[in-house]
């Protein structure tokens, strides 16, 4: 697959002038949730579809911590939350630094971001794997969770990255040997598994393609409709070509399928401007992909390839889960991984190419959602 890196600027371009065109679809407003102190005066926010209320013993629950994309955060998994239980799973959804509800990044973050060194940002991205970790430490002690099962099939934790948020589950087990005994203790012991559940370039760190187009970049499209244009076709279904040649070209980039309506035609307003903020693809989230690329590829590499790494974490299986109607960054992103695990010598990561779900699954198709993360496990 041939790929030609995006000019970072540019792409930056189009993650502002998105924030800049859409402030009257999407506000940034109040969630209610709670928090978890994670040490440095951070706290960071999550929803919780608490402990399935059936789990027995022999059969203990497993929990699912969940990481968001960029611009849609925790509450788009209010139906994966509202049905987990059912599955004997909990499933905990993490709201990212600078999303409501958790500490935003202060100046001297924005600053690394902007102006650092590359010791500083790696130390800023080793500090956010530290704090999902401290997390999850500090809610399975304080929720009391169950261990993995004798038989391995049960209990224990998995961590799921959507979208961009693949950027933050990845840092998190890329810096493992650099956290405290008793947080390595138990994602050695505890983690099942990493769902990687459409892992768009973007948060690997990896190039684009050359045709990578937006709403933005049409100058036929009148400023004031640039903005529900981007809304309908982020959240769109696409008809691609034939998938199986890891072909850039046969990927429908502009264009979205009339065979099923977007997304966001199945919320109501309301449930947007609760689901949504705009305000980090203009700052950390945008500075990450502009400023970190790099950075972020070598904790995608070293989190999936590195013996070491691995080693650390044996019981983790990887999954990564894209939709065939899904935007091309996905399958960009599907194809990306499937190359690294082959040159790497296969069998790091399950890699599944799901028929008729898109990038917004966990909203239009929970219940296969769910199914597939249970498959993950």
């Amino acid at each position: 697959m041939k790929q030609v890196l995006s000019n970072p600027l540019s792409l930056f371009t189009i993650l502002f002038c998105i924030t800049l065109s859409l402030p009257y679809v999407y506000s940034r407003t109040s969630k209610s949730a709670s928090s978890i102190d994670v040490g440095g005066g951070v706290e960071l926010a999550f929803l919780d579809s608490g402990a399935p209320p059936t789990h027995t013993k022999t059969s203990p629950y497993t929990t699912i911590f969940a990481l968001h994309g960029e611009t849609w955060y925790s509450p788009l998994f209010t139906k994966i939350i509202a049905i987990a239980p059912a599955s004997n799973v909990r499933f905990v959804a993490i709201t990212r630094r600078d999303y409501n509800g958790s500490t935003p990044y202060n100046t001297a973050d924005l600053g690394v971001l902007s102006n650092g060194t590359e010791t500083q940002r790696t130390d800023f991205l080793q500090a956010r794997g530290l704090e999902i970790a401290r997390f999850i430490g500090k809610f399975t002690q304080q929720y009391d969770l169950p261990a993995v099962s004798s038989d391995g099939q049960h209990g224990g934790i998995a961590l799921l990255g959507w979208s961009f948020g693949n950027a933050f589950s990845l840092t998190t087990l890329s810096n493992v040997h650099h956290y405290p005994p008793d947080l390595q203790y138990l994602l050695h012991t505890r983690l099942r598994s990493l769902i990687m559940h459409e892992a768009v370039p973007l948060a690997l760190g990896t190039p684009l393609p050359p045709q990578a187009w937006w709403p933005q970049l049409d100058s036929s499209i009148p400023a004031a409709l640039q903005g529900p244009a981007s809304v309908q076709w982020l959240t769109s279904y696409f008809q691609h070509g034939n998938l199986s040649t890891r072909d850039p070209s046969i990927l429908s980039y502009i264009v979205p399928d009339i065979a099923r309506p977007p997304s966001v035609f199945n919320m109501t307003k309301a449930q947007v401007a609760q689901m949504t903020n705009l305000g980090p693809i203009a700052g950390s989230d945008g500075l990450l992909i502009v400023n970190c690329a790099s950075l972020l590829e070598a904790s995608y590499r070293k989190a999936l390839f590195d013996r070491t790494v691995r080693a650390a974490l044996p019981r983790m299986k990887v999954s990564l889960l894209v939709g065939d109607v899904s935007l091309a960054f996905s399958l960009v992103g599907l194809w990306t991984v499937q190359e690294d695990d082959e040159a790497a010598g296969g069998a790091f990561v399950r890699s599944r190419l799901v028929h008729g779900i898109n990038h917004f699954a966990a909203w239009d198709e929970p219940e296969q959602t769910m199914s597939l993360y249970l498959e993950s496990l």
